[in-house]
C-alpha cells in the first residue's frame, strides 16, 4: 500500500475532533491528507483593526486641532449655558462686543469711557489655569476666557460656545501701567498680543505680578441660539455672586496699583492689531435692539427672558 492510498483510507476513516482541539492540529492534520483547509483570519483582522484604528485617531486629532486654531488662539466650542426662548420672534445682534465679567473700566475710572468695556486684574504670580467668564452685548453668557501660568510663561486662550454665533476680530492686551489704558485707545481697541501666544512676563509683561487683562473681541449672533428654540443664559453683574468676585478683583487692583515694575526689560505691547469695526446693529421683524456700549445701570433684577431693554446692568 502507497502513501496515496493510506492518505484515502485516512481521509475516509478521519475520527470525530477531540475535546481541546486547535486551529494547529487542524492545520497538521490538513497537511498529511494533502487538503489545505482555510486558515484562520485572526492574524489579518488584527492588523486591520489596528490601521483602522490609527485612522481614526488621526482624523478625531486632527479635528481637535483644527477646532483650536479656529480663530486664533481659541479652544473648542463649548456647550451653551441655555435656557428656553419665550421671546418668539428671532433677535440678530451682528458685531456686538464680547467682553470679560468684571470691573467696569466706566465705573472704576470715570470719565474715561462711556462703553461698558471691562478688565479683569490678573494674578500673574499663580501657576496654572485660571478661568474668567465671557460675556457678549452686555447681556448674555457666550463662553469662557483662559489663562495658562507656568513659570515665566503666560498664554491666553478662549472658547465660545457652538450655536448660531460667528466670530468677527479679536482684541486682548495686557495692561501693565494705567497710564497705557486712555479714552483713545478705547475708541479703538487694539491687540497688543495675540490668543494662543506665549508670552514671557519679564520680557513682556515688565515682570508685572498683577497686570489688567482687557478682551473685546466682535461676534455677531442670533436668538434663539440653536434649533431647539433656546435663548442664552442672561448675565447680572449686581447678583451677589458677581459682587463677591469684584470684591476680590478688587482687592488685585490694588496690588496692582503699588506693584513696582521691571523698568530693565523690554515690553513689546504695541505689536499686531485686531480687525475691529463701528457698531453695527441689524433689527429683524422691526424689534429694535439697543447697542452693547450705551446701556443703562439699574438696580433692579429684571425677569430671565425679558427681551433686551436695556433695563439690566450691563456686564
Amino acid at each position: 500500500m502507497n502513501d496515496e492510498e493510506l492518505k484515502r483510507l485516512f481521509r475516509e476513516h478521519r475520527p470525530e475532533k477531540p475535546l481541546g482541539f486547535d486551529t494547529r492540529m487542524d492545520a497538521r492534520l490538513a497537511s498529511l491528507t494533502g487538503k489545505r483547509e482555510e486558515q484562520p483570519m485572526k492574524r489579518k483582522l488584527t492588523w486591520g483593526m489596528a490601521i483602522a484604528l490609527a485612522l481614526v485617531l488621526t482624523i478625531g486629532i486632527t479635528s481637535v486641532v483644527s477646532i483650536a486654531s479656529n480663530g486664533g488662539g481659541t479652544e473648542q466650542y463649548l456647550i451653551p449655558k441655555v435656557a428656553d426662548y419665550t421671546g418668539g420672534e428671532r433677535i440678530s445682534y451682528t458685531n456686538n462686543t464680547v467682553c470679560l465679567a468684571g470691573l467696569s473700566i466706566k465705573d472704576t475710572w470715570p470719565g474715561l469711557t462711556d462703553k461698558w468695556y471691562n478688565v479683569v486684574p490678573v494674578d500673574l504670580t499663580a501657576q496654572g489655569r485660571q478661568t474668567y467668564t465671557l460675556v457678549a452685548s452686555g447681556m448674555y453668557y457666550i463662553g469662557e476666557c483662559y489663562v495658562d501660568i507656568a513659570g515665566d510663561e503666560v498664554v491666553v486662550t478662549y472658547a465660545t460656545y457652538r450655536g448660531n454665533l460667528d466670530r468677527l476680530s479679536e482684541c486682548m492686551r495686557f495692561f501693565t501701567d494705567l497710564d497705557d489704558l486712555t479714552t483713545e485707545y478705547l475708541e479703538d481697541p487694539t491687540s497688543s498680543f495675540a490668543f494662543g501666544e506665549k508670552l514671557s512676563i519679564r520680557r513682556d509683561l515688565k515682570g508685572a505680578q498683577v497686570a489688567l487683562l482687557f478682551v473685546c473681541n466682535r461676534v455677531s449672533y442670533t436668538i434663539p441660539f440653536d434649533n431647539q428654540n433656546h435663548t442664552l443664559v442672561r448675565y447680572y453683574s449686581n447678583k451677589p455672586d458677581w459682587k463677591a468676585f469684584r470684591a476680590d478683583l478688587t482687592e488685585l487692583l490694588e496690588r496692582f496699583e503699588r506693584q513696582d515694575l521691571n523698568e530693565t526689560t523690554p515690553s513689546d505691547m504695541g505689536g499686531r492689531t485686531a480687525d475691529g469695526g463701528e457698531r453695527a446693529e441689524t433689527q429683524e421683524e422691526q424689534l429694535t435692539v439697543e447697542t452693547d456700549t450705551d446701556r443703562k445701570d439699574s438696580d433692579a433684577l429684571p425677569p430671565e427672558n425679558e427681551t433686551p431693554d436695556g433695563q439690566d446692568e450691563p456686564a
